[in-house]
């Protein structure tokens, strides 16, 4: 009985390692599918990688120096109305919304961007716009109240860049405020005329008089 015990023990050893040598090599060749499907993902991650890097490549290529003259244009007013704090106005080709770049080349969405820098977003592409398209057809430019959601510093350049887009335009631009010092923002070399003053004098404005501002 002690012999046939023990040769049962010796037996029921030899099937446990057995097993686990039956086991091991199931494990080993698990392990050899599973590292060959790693390295075949591993190889399509990276080059996808690559083709993702290289794709917002030119993107930002063509963003930066491809886009339509509108947007390279608005860039240069809007980096002017704002002292250089942003630098580029550009619309995403993956995206349908506008994108404001600044000095550092961060970019921020529209919708996060203040009413008043928007709004001079919009003032820029929109003095952009009748340079690129109508500079030679001699269309006046008409604003009513446009720098009254800028801050005092932005509204004095705002001017600067209307006076200046005027002259290089060859456009004539007629702005309306009845706010005296939005109206003292542009020099007194341009024509300043009080309607309200001249309706109540009864007589005829001049496009060359004074702004009387008392």
């Amino acid at each position: 009985m002690e012999e046939l015990a023990s040769a049962e023990g010796k037996l029921t050893h030899e099937i446990e390692v057995l097993e686990q040598e039956d086991e091991t090599e199931e494990l080993l060749a698990e392990r050899e599918v599973l590292l060959s499907r790693f390295n075949r993902l591993a190889k399509e991650w990276l080059t996808l990688k690559v083709a993702l890097r290289l794709l917002e490549k030119t993107l930002r290529l063509y963003e930066s120096e491809k886009q339509p003259r509108v947007l390279e244009r608005g860039s240069g007013l809007f980096k002017s109305i704002t002292s250089g704090m942003f630098t580029k106005v550009l619309f995403p080709l993956e995206e349908d919304r506008i994108k404001a770049e600044r000095r550092d080349g961060s970019r921020t969405n529209q919708d996060l961007l203040s009413r008043g820098t928007l709004e001079q977003v919009y003032l820029s592409l929109r003095l952009a716009y009748l340079d690129v398209y109508h500079r030679d057809e001699s269309i006046p430019l008409i604003m009513d109240e446009v720098l009254v959601n800028f801050d005092p510093e932005r509204s004095g350049r705002a001017a600067e860049t209307l006076v200046g887009f005027s002259e290089e335009a060859g456009c004539q631009v007629l702005f309306f405020t009845c706010h005296p010092h939005i109206a003292r923002l542009f020099p007194g070399t341009i024509g300043k005329v009080d309607l309200e003053y001249y309706f109540q004098n009864r007589v005829e404005p001049s496009v060359v008089s004074p702004f009387p501002m008392s």
